[in-house]
């Protein structure tokens, strides 16, 4: 049972009476007779209103009282607050877009309670732009605000002192420290790492050539030649070549 429009103690109240409705009727079909019990309690609580206004959080009286299509229940000022606030921060997210692209922007009401959605789509209510005289005077007065900065800027810049003599001692003694951790390889030269293993035109490689190689080499010669690839492959797997 999910009370609305109810308080607590009117919650087990109700459950009370429904126990002791079904205790004096014990072995009789009284669902029907239990389902009208709570009809009937609940329509009459509804009218006193006996909870708190869930927007504004004061007590509710019978006066005044409006209930929402999902029986939830509110001062009727208090809803119709709500809705205006709706449409209020829908006309400002629809302007901050500049009314292009609001496909994604829910126009819904939506209930203040539960979110459930009481209208599809609602009427923004759009800001008034301000007179032309008033952007006037607020142009001036960023324009005025803009310059005095300028001037406070130019006279910071004229006070500026700057010590470049102890700036280079600190940049020549920086570039020593610098010298001797790139000897030692404490610092990675990106440059020299990306051109570690390119190769050119100019890359020379040494290899060590031996009698051994030499004499390997002219045997897959006159193999190739005289008897094809098919018996320099078996020669190969004798010499492990």
């Amino acid at each position: 049972l999910n009370p609305r429009g109810i308080s607590d103690q009117s919650h087990r109240q109700l459950t009370e009476e429904v126990r002791q409705l079904v205790r004096e009727n014990a072995g009789l079909p009284v669902m029907f007779d239990v389902l009208q019990h709570c009809s009937d309690f609940i329509l009459e609580h509804q009218h006193s209103a006996s909870l708190a206004c869930p927007i504004c959080l004061c007590p509710m009286s019978s006066v005044g009282v409006s209930a929402t299509p999902c029986d939830h229940y509110a001062h009727t000022e208090c809803l119709e607050l709500h809705v205006e606030h709706t449409r209020k921060q829908l006309g400002e997210k629809l302007a901050a877009r500049g009314f292009k692209m609001c496909d994604d922007v829910d126009r819904s009401l939506r209930c203040p309670v539960c979110r459930i959605v009481m209208e599809e789509e609602v009427e923004p209510i759009l800001q008034p732009s301000p007179p032309s005289g008033r952007r006037r005077r607020s142009s001036l007065k960023e324009r005025e605000s803009t310059y005095s900065r300028r001037l406070v800027q130019q006279g910071s810049l004229a006070d500026f002192d700057f010590d470049w003599e102890r700036w280079r001692q600190q940049q020549a003694s920086l570039m020593v420290i610098y010298e001797k951790q790139k000897e030692k390889g404490g610092i990675i030269d990106l440059e020299e790492e990306r051109k570690k293993n390119l190769i050119t035109e100019n890359t020379v490689s040494c290899w060590k050539i031996t009698s051994a190689t030499i004499a390997n080499f002219f045997v897959v010669i006159l193999i190739v030649g005289c008897f094809g690839q098919s018996e320099l492959k078996r020669t190969f797997k004798k010499l492990r070549f």
